[in-house]
Formats: C-alpha cells, sequence, structure tokens
C-alpha cells in the first residue's frame, strides 16, 4: 500500500497519524506487536550509531540513508521512539477500534440480559418445573421441594417397559391438561443465540475493554505519554488520541454499569434455580440447560404427536374392518334365508307332484281293463303329470347348481 513512498514520507506519515494509517486497522496492529514494541539490547547495541536522542537533542553519529528500507524505518519509528512506542501504539488502536468493541459488547451483554429477564418472567417455566416436581413426588417416596437443572437431562433415561422416557409422559400431560404452559417454548426462544455466548469470555472482554481505556487515560496523565519531551517534533499521537479519549472514557463507564447489572441479575437467577454463581463451569453451561430442555422437550413433543396420528389411523382401520365384517355377515344372512326359502316352494311342489302322480297311479291300475273315452282323457292326463314331474325335478338340479 505505501510501496511507492520513500521511506522518510512513510516516516511523516506515521509520525503525523496520517488519515490512510489511521483507517488502516491492520497496519495499527502490526505496530502493536511484540517484535515492533521490545527493542532487545542487542539490535540497540548494533543500530545505536544510527539512533537519535530527542530529549537530548541527539543526532545519529550515522547516516540512516545508508541503511535498508526496512531497517530505517524499524530505527526511526521502532528504536528512536522506544520510550513510549508501545503507549502509542495501543493508544492509537484502542482509540480507533472502541466504538466497534462497544457495540459488540453492549450487544452481547443485551442479549443476555434479555434471556435473563426472559428466564425469569415466565410464568409458564416456572409452572412446568412444578408440574415435573410434583409427579417425581407423586412417583417418589422421597418428597423434594425442588430439583437441579441437570436432573433436566436426566428426565430422558427414566423409561417405562414400552421405552416410553418420563419426559414423553411430561409432555403429553402438559399438551392436554396444560396447553398454556407451552409457551414457555416462544418465551425463551432467545436462548438460542444468548447460548452461543460465553458470559465468563465476555466479562473478561468487558474487563479488557475497561481497562485498556483507563490505561490509555493514566498514560496521557501520568506514563509514558505525559512528557512531549521525549517525542518526535512532529508526532501528533496526543492530539489524535486526547479528542477521540472522553467519548471512550463515557463509553467505557456505561459499559462498566450495564456489565455489573446484568452480571449481578444473572447471579441472582443462578442462586433462584439453586446453581453456584461463584462455579465457573456452572455459570458458563446454565444457559445452555435451558437450551438443551427445550430441545428435548420439542423432540418428545414431535414423538408423541406421531405416535398418536399413527394410533389414530390404526383405530380408525380397525373400525373400518369391524364395518365391513359386520356388513358382510349380515348379507350372508339374509342371502342365506332366501335360499331356504326357495327350497321350501321347491319342495311342496315336489310334494304335490308326486301325489298327483300316485292317484293318477291308482286309477290307472283299478281300470287297465277299460277302454271308455274317460279312461284315454286318465291316461293322458297321467302322461302330462309325469312330463310336469321331470320339468319340476330338472328345476330343482339347476336351482341347486346356482
Amino acid at each position: 500500500m505505501f510501496s511507492g513512498l520513500s521511506e522518510e514520507e512513510l516516516i511523516m506519515k506515521v509520525l503525523k497519524c496520517d488519515y490512510d494509517v489511521l483507517e488502516n486497522i491492520s497496519i495499527l496492529e502490526f505496530f502493536n506487536k511484540d517484535d515492533l514494541c521490545s527493542v532487545s539490547n542487542n539490535l540497540l547495541k548494533n543500530f545505536k550509531p544510527y539512533t537519535t536522542d530527542f530529549m537530548n537533542n541527539k543526532k545519529p553519529e550515522s547516516d540512516v540513508t545508508h541503511l535498508a528500507r526496512a531497517d530505517r524505518i524499524y530505527v526511526e519509528l521502532c528504536i528512536n521512539l522506544r520510550h513510549y512506542w508501545r503507549s502509542r501504539s495501543r493508544a492509537l488502536l484502542v482509540v480507533k477500534t472502541y466504538e466497534k468493541d462497544y457495540q459488540d459488547l453492549l450487544t452481547k451483554l443485551q442479549r443476555v440480559d434479555d434471556s435473563v429477564q426472559a428466564i425469569k418472567n415466565s410464568k409458564a417455566l416456572k409452572n412446568l418445573f412444578v408440574l415435573i416436581r410434583e409427579i417425581g413426588n407423586f412417583m417418589n417416596r422421597k418428597q423434594v421441594e425442588g430439583f437441579r437443572l441437570s436432573s433436566l437431562s436426566k428426565l430422558n433415561f427414566v423409561k417405562d417397559q414400552n421405552q416410553k422416557t418420563f419426559l414423553h409422559y411430561v409432555e403429553k400431560v402438559i399438551r392436554r391438561a396444560y396447553p398454556e404452559y407451552l409457551t414457555f417454548l416462544q418465551e425463551l426462544i432467545l436462548l438460542q443465540d444468548t447460548s452461543k455466548i460465553s458470559v465468563d469470555q465476555l466479562s473478561a472482554d468487558t474487563l479488557t475493554f475497561v481497562q485498556s481505556i483507563r490505561n490509555i487515560q493514566k498514560s496521557i496523565e501520568s506514563g509514558n505519554l505525559s512528557n512531549p519531551k521525549v517525542f518526535h517534533p512532529d508526532d501528533r499521537v496526543l492530539t489524535k488520541v486526547s479528542v477521540k479519549l472522553p467519548g471512550a472514557l463515557r463509553k467505557c463507564q456505561l459499559l462498566e454499569d450495564q456489565h455489573k447489572l446484568i452480571m449481578n441479575d444473572f447471579d441472582k437467577l443462578m442462586i433462584y434455580f439453586g446453581e453456584d454463581s461463584s462455579d465457573t463451569v456452572a455459570k458458563s453451561t446454565f444457559l445452555q440447560k435451558f437450551l438443551d430442555f427445550m430441545h428435548d422437550f420439542k423432540k418428545v413433543q414431535i414423538e408423541n404427536i406421531d405416535s398418536e396420528e399413527k394410533d389414530k389411523i390404526y383405530q380408525k382401520g380397525k373400525e373400518l374392518m369391524l364395518q365391513s365384517k359386520k356388513a358382510r355377515e349380515q348379507r350372508s344372512k339374509s342371502e342365506g334365508g332366501g335360499n331356504d326359502s326357495e327350497h321350501d316352494v321347491v319342495d311342496n311342489l315336489l310334494k304335490r307332484l308326486k301325489g298327483i302322480s300316485s292317484d293318477r297311479r291308482r286309477v290307472s291300475t283299478g281300470a287297465i281293463n277299460t277302454t271308455t273315452p274317460s279312461t284315454a282323457r286318465s291316461t293322458r292326463s297321467t302322461e302330462d303329470d309325469i312330463k310336469l314331474l321331470s320339468r319340476a325335478q330338472t328345476m330343482l338340479e339347476d336351482t341347486k347348481e346356482i
């Protein structure tokens, strides 16, 4: 970026806190590296002929233009300004980045506070925990007044003979008898983002932010930046830093107060749920325990609803099968009664025909030698009856086949 500038032009840009230098955070971070802020005795000894003492107005013994580009820049900045270079570089970096850091930290603190208030004000969650406690007391001989949050994860390990967990049972009871308790899932939805924030790390970052700004103030008041006599004559660091410092101090105080209030509420909430607020592990996993319970609850809710839907489909299919079976039985009975009546009609017809046939045979036997016209008519009638009997028997056989 500055390769087109000469060594002297680049050095003056840095000393005068040029806009291009201050707006390039990578350069400011580079200037804060320990290799540039700490000058070893060997380096100081090797480059001493090229150094300048601004306090005593002592010029270098050797011409710095004879040095390589990187060496000359290193000598004229890091070595000549070694008495305040670290404080100078840190101050410039802080005043250029504090606003962004302030917003990031404040946003994270606000998320933690929103989550704390959501848990604290959720009546549905409290009622749910009371219900879990009462069901547990009902199932056990030993009565308890409460339970630890770590016990929530154990609800998935208590199972019945059908492999249904205690949490399955709790979810079903709540959904059927206390559906208003289900609102806790929406009330605590903020925890999905907040659980990713490490509370301990957030506190450490906040304290570091506050301390870094206060250190700059001390450096200007009584530290390495308090004596302009050791400064390079063209150094404008105090001008740039002093303009930004009052605003940085105000936000530093605001963030510190906000952090104290939020962490105080956080610790009180932990104590309310029986957790040790001084335990770093308990503090870092506190919000995650609520989120894990929400995930487990949603999971068993889906499983319960799916199981109930399958049971409904099974029962509906079973009812349809029973109805179909009853309908078939009724049709079978009605068809069976119709066949019996048909058989009765045919049997009666056959009996009548057989009776007529017997009478005709008796008449023909008694008058075998008679050749009167009436006898001839009787003979023809007997033949007709025999034909009728044959047709009736044929019809009976056909009916049986049907």
